[in-house]
């Protein structure tokens, strides 16, 4: 290259690609005039604009009074006096009509097995699930750890503990065994619910077994059950009066369950922390995957209310239940 010469950079992308006609008339901001005018809104008076926003898209049990409570920064309380509850908004408002026919969730493992549940069952699944939960002794409040490969039964699971107010906690499912001990000590985790193995590679890997180092010598002592899902069908042990199969004590429960009032700031997760130790290892913590926690909180409906904001399809039908709550565990299986 010659001296004084210059290279040109072609990594700024100035175009713009127009959406076809058809499909601006049918979306729900139709173009950047009408974001604009949102974003405007927003700006202007944040409180009205969310206020309409959370009564508008969310079912509520009791309206909140005040949409932000911003009298201790850094600390943000939203909807306060306002009661709801996610997994009620992510289905029980979509069964009066014709949405609840609709399919909510499609699923595909790792070996090609597929699964489609529509809001109906989807409904169905999660309050049988919420009431052996129930039955198992887990209420309002209750940790309830997660440690599974990514299968039906993990949103499943999440939407019966929002359902009934236990938070969830969403483990790494490649952490070992002493990762998952520090993660359910460090929550008080009442309940694991697991599977006995995962997909991977086509290969079958074990999750179970994790689960009983890490409660081996009562190490974890506020963990009273286990709930475990057979997925891949390989041999594990079970704990007299401790584990339970899924598929045994589950599709034997009554499929209604109601949704459990929720005030506006329950965390419904956290990640890191008390509620929800879904936790990224810090550089130095790498090597034996048991990362500290940083606490941060999920409050049910402001989390919604944005996710609403975007997910909603001009047809009023969201699709698979979106957000956090019923993001699925990033097992790294399946």
């Amino acid at each position: 290259m010659s001296e004084g010469s210059t290279i040109e950079s072609v990594l700024k992308e100035q175009r713009v690609f127009a959406p076809p006609i058809e499909l601006t008339q049918s979306a729900r901001i139709g173009g950047m005039e009408a974001y604009q005018a949102m974003a405007d809104a927003a700006r202007k008076d944040p409180d009205a604009f969310w206020g309409d926003a959370a009564r508008r898209e969310l079912d509520w049990f009791t309206p909140f009074e005040q949409v932000l409570d911003w009298s201790n920064p850094p600390f943000a309380r939203w909807f306060q006096g306002g009661t709801t509850n996610l997994s009620h908004n992510c289905l029980d408002r979509h069964l009066h009509g014709e949405t609840a026919n609709k399919t909510a969730l499609i699923w595909e493992g790792e070996p090609g097995d597929v699964r489609r549940f529509t809001y109906r069952e989807l409904h169905a699944e999660v309050c049988k699930a919420a009431n052996a939960l129930k039955s198992m002794g887990i209420g309002k409040g209750d940790l309830v750890a997660l440690y599974m490969p990514m299968i039906p039964e993990a949103a499943i699971a999440m939407l019966a503990c929002a359902r009934i107010g236990a938070p969830h906690s969403v483990v790494f499912g490649g952490f070992s065994a002493e990762a998952l001990r520090d993660r359910l000590i460090d929550g008080e985790a009442k309940a694991v619910i697991t599977a006995d193995g995962g997909f991977r590679k086509d290969r079958p890997v074990s999750l179970k077994p994790a689960v009983d180092a890490a409660l081996a010598g009562g190490a974890c002592p506020s963990v009273t059950s286990v709930l475990v899902v057979q997925r891949t069908q390989q041999p594990v042990e079970m704990a007299q009066g401790r584990d339970q199969w899924w598929h045994a004590l589950v599709d034997g429960q009554s499929s209604e369950c109601p949704a459990e009032p929720m005030q506006s700031e329950d965390a419904e997760s956290q990640d890191g922390g008390r509620d929800d130790v879904l936790a990224t290892p810090r550089e130095e913590d790498r090597d034996d995957e048991r990362g500290e926690r940083e606490g941060l909180d999920h409050d049910a409906p402001s989390i919604d209310v944005r996710v609403q904001q975007v997910e909603q399809r001009p047809d009023g039908h969201e699709g698979v239940p979106a957000g956090d709550l019923a993001r699925p565990p990033e097992a790294g299986l399946e």
